[in-house]
């Protein structure tokens, strides 16, 4: 169903980050899943990327 003519349509929101509270950009064309794989490689790599422990 299309909305009503001159009615605003609402932008989906961003998606927001568990660990420091930031929202995620999400790049035009992309989905939400990969903007925030983005986000935590970019700003929270130890959450990605956990030191070994004894390997």
């Amino acid at each position: 169903m299309r909305p009503k003519k001159g009615a605003s349509v609402a932008k989906p929101k961003s998606p927001k980050c568990r660990t420091c509270g930031k929202r995620i950009h999400v790049p035009k064309g992309w989905s939400a899943g990969p903007a925030v794989r983005r986000h935590y490689w970019r700003v929270h790599r130890d959450v990605m990327q956990p030191e070994k422990s004894g390997r």
